[in-house]
């Protein structure tokens, strides 16, 4: 073996040396000499061959070399990050040599196919493989409008023509894009031509050799996006031909590219952003990608009638389905006070603010899911619910309840389509679920373990709790659900005191837990004391417990809200008594929505006749005390649906003796509007003071919407 002094020196100099003692550096060398002889243009293939099988198996047991001191480097952390840098940097220069065999660039991307950089390296390679070109081919955007221009790197010739035809038909929409790219067949380029898919027409507007389309793709595609990519190609083929960029500035553009996930061209944009020739699948992804200030305009113009309705119905749909982190999208609270502002004029009429933008997304989406399903085959029905499915749980607009509810109205198939998508789903999913008669309860058992908590909390605690009315379904199936949706996320507190009521080791749980709450009763507070004891409860058989209900000595002190909806609940009081407190002034009522709770799990478990004392109270009251309005309002599931004309009779009823807008009114009918979406818009007091309620109800109902 040569003296380390000798190969040091020959290793320096890979081009003054003869291919035989570069094959010898490469056999015997240290990792210094294969790493110079990966770098050096001046090296053939029968060379580096032979330092990708070295790099393959011995990188990783390459001992540190000495340092300038002449020591050993003996701290096994930094050694360890010394043998993966010098593995790094070997893998970079195989992956980029022109001259390593297609075997060896293979074997380094096999290792490296999580990094763009290898990717690009070895399918821009002058003699890339089609393994590479497939990895390359396969690499995604962010998302549907999102170039892709490291595919244009790629060297045609690279395709068989037999693997171009089987891209050009797969079912993977970046295969068929690539091959739009990249294939040089008139036949399959026509064929692509009409492929239905936006992306891939777009794409074949950057290849030359589908020259031939680029007049019809111009007049005649039905994406605006489209039509302006090919009269842009055609005008540059006619003009002045522009500044290429070298090699490697187009690297390091497609690199960057990659990395980002792809890159929204400017002529994408701006054929987006022209209402007159937005059509509907295109306004969905505008309204889906698009940066929030350009969106803005374009839904200003939506709403002055500028667009035809579907594109105004698909802007409404990306919006409801934008979500954080969703391509270019922003999904801040800036970015939707910036929406609804831009939705709220006064030609429109009816509310304003968030609220309106809840109804025009939610309806938008509706009517746009109901255009796109209409006619389709089920699997592509089923394909659908799915992809929604995927956007209401990453955080989109429209996992909201009163957004969703909104859209199931105009599509009512939606309903089905969510519950049955066999991929989790957010609260809001169930909540509809659970009202749509048509839905069986075993699908919602079933649908049950996929309740997923959002991925991003809402910044109103009670929009991501699971609300179910109790009445709608059975009381086991209400168990099994809660118990279910329990372990992960928050319950509301109706649904989580009917839950407690049913078995006597919850109820103990939780009153030895009341004493330690010092705020307002929440589902979250008592789900929680079920999460702790999880265990426990689900190792021993559960413990039955009469259902009527009964005074229990605990009970007859002064009592607080939450103290008296969880012993109403439970069945500790009586709703006799605590009528009778509520008349004679001993209880004085300060939070309606916790006793409400309280009321109906317990109308849930025993029956509404028990309550109805407590309900009687409300409704002699209700014209003359704010909170006694707010619990008749909120006990309606107990005594049944009211009119329109009967809530606003009430509000201007009380409007006679009230100064202002009481807030426990305008969070009762708060509650309302999420659990109804769309109820408060019925409401019409006449009285100053009652529409002043109704508006500030909106305003609380809405204020949390979209911010996480």
């Amino acid at each position: 073996m040569l003296a380390p002094e000798l190969l040091a020196e020959l290793a320096a100099r890979p081009e003054d040396n003869a291919p035989d003692v570069n094959l010898a550096l490469a056999e015997q060398g240290p990792a210094r000499a294969l790493l110079a002889l990966s770098r050096s243009p001046h090296v053939g293939a029968e060379v580096l061959a032979v330092v990708a099988a070295r790099a393959r198996a011995a990188v990783g047991a390459f001992e540190p070399e000495p340092d300038e001191h002449g020591h050993e480097e003996d701290e096994e952390e930094r050694a360890a990050k010394a043998r993966a840098e010098l593995g790094l940097a070997l893998d970079r220069a195989l992956a980029t040599h022109a001259a390593t065999p297609a075997s060896a660039r293979d074997e380094v991307l096999a290792r490296r196919s999580a990094d763009a950089f290898f990717v690009l390296a070895a399918a821009s390679h002058p003699a890339a493989t089609e393994t590479a070109a497939e990895l390359a081919a396969r690499w995604p955007a962010r998302h549907a409008l999102a170039e892709r221009p490291w595919v244009g790197l790629v060297p045609p010739e690279t395709l068989r023509a037999e693997t171009a035809a089987a891209w050009a038909r797969d079912r993977d929409i970046c295969l068929r894009e690539a091959a739009a790219r990249l294939a040089t067949d008139a036949a399959l380029l026509a064929e692509l031509g009409r492929d239905p898919a936006r992306g891939v027409r777009r794409a074949l507007c950057d290849n030359p050799a589908a020259a031939a389309l680029w007049p019809t793709l111009a007049e005649r595609d039905p994406a605006p996006e489209v039509r302006a990519r090919a009269a842009l190609a055609l005008a540059r083929a006619t003009g002045a031909p522009a500044a290429a960029l070298d090699r490697a500035e187009r690297f390091a553009a497609a690199l960057r590219a990659m990395q980002a996930g792809g890159e929204l061209a400017p002529d994408v944009v701006a054929a987006l952003t022209t209402p007159a020739t937005l059509d509907g699948e295109g306004a969905e992804l505008a309204g889906r990608i698009l940066p929030a200030g350009v969106l803005s305009e374009l839904v200003a113009q939506a709403v002055a009638g500028a667009t035809s309705a579907a594109a105004t119905d698909g802007l409404a749909a990306g919006i409801a389905r934008r979500a954080p982190g969703d391509g270019d999208a922003e999904a801040s609270p800036r970015t939707w006070a910036g929406l609804a502002k831009a939705l709220a004029t006064p030609a429109q009429g009816g509310p304003t603010g968030r609220a309106r933008l809840a109804a025009w997304g939610g309806s938008g989406l509706g009517r746009h899911a109901a255009a796109r399903l209409g006619g389709a085959a089920r699997d592509e029905r089923r394909a659908y619910g799915r992809e929604l499915a995927g956007a209401l749980v990453e955080g989109a607009l429209a996992a909201d309840p009163r957004v969703l509810a909104r859209a199931s109205r105009a599509c009512p198939e939606l309903v089905g389509l969510l519950c049955e998508a066999e991929v989790a789903v957010p609260p809001a999913v169930m909540e509809l679920g659970w009202r749509e008669p048509s839905i069986p309860d075993a699908t919602l058992a079933a649908l049950a373990a996929r309740v997923s908590r959002p991925r991003q909390a809402p910044a109103e605690p009670a929009d991501a709790e699971l609300d179910l009315e109790l009445a709608a379904r059975p009381l086991a199936l209400l168990e099994q659900v809660a118990l279910a949706v329990g372990r992960t996320g928050p319950l509301s507190a109706r649904v989580a005191l009917a839950v407690i009521a049913l078995d006597a080791r919850r109820v103990r749980l939780v009153l030895a837990a009341v004493p330690r709450w010092r705020e307002r009763l929440s589902g979250a507070e008592l789900a929680s004391v079920l999460r702790q004891h999880a265990g426990a409860l689900v190792a021993s058989r559960p413990e039955a417990r009469p259902r009527g209900s009964e005074v229990k000595t605990w009970t007859e002190r002064l009592l607080t809200d939450a103290e008296a909806a969880v012993a109403l609940g439970v069945g500790h009081l009586t709703a006799e008594e605590f009528a009778a407190r509520l008349r004679s002034g001993r209880h004085k009522l300060a939070d309606p929505a916790a006793v409400a709770a309280g009321v109906e799990a317990r109308a849930a478990v025993e029956g509404a006749v028990r309550v109805a004392p407590v309900v009687r109270w409300a409704s002699d009251e209700r014209a003359r005390r704010s909170e006694a309005l707010a619990l008749w309002l909120l006990l309606e599931p107990v005594e049944g649906r009211r009119s329109a004309q009967a809530l606003a009779g009430a509000l201007d009823a009380l409007a006679e003796r009230s100064a202002a807008p009481p807030p426990l009114l305008a969070e009762a009918l708060a509650i309302l509007e999420r659990r109804q979406p769309g109820r408060l818009e019925s409401l019409m007091p006449q009285s100053p003071r009652g529409k002043a309620t109704v508006a500030t109800a909106l305003g609380r109902a809405y204020r949390a919407l979209g911010d996480r």
